[in-house]
């Protein structure tokens, strides 16, 4: 399993969803909670709910992510 670096002062926001990254790799897109990525970002339980609302505003901000990743590579290579 990968460390994941606590939150300290940091991007909070950035820790939550790296660590959502994580436990989707390990346990698949359903199994896993706020509560767990919080423990494993070492912060408050109430975290990621706060930054995110639920699983599925964290999903979403993971989602719009990806997509201006993808944007961006292909405005890179003049698409």
């Amino acid at each position: 399993m990968r460390e994941i670096h606590q939150y300290h002062h940091g991007n909070l926001k950035r820790v939550i969803i790296d660590a959502a990254l994580q436990a989707i790799g390990e346990s698949g897109p359903a199994g896993w909670s706020l509560r767990e990525l919080a423990r494993r970002a070492g912060v408050s339980h109430a975290a990621p709910a706060h930054h995110f609302g639920d699983k599925q505003g964290l999903a979403d901000r993971r989602g719009r992510r990806g997509f201006r990743a993808v944007r961006r590579r292909a405005r890179a290579r003049g698409r």
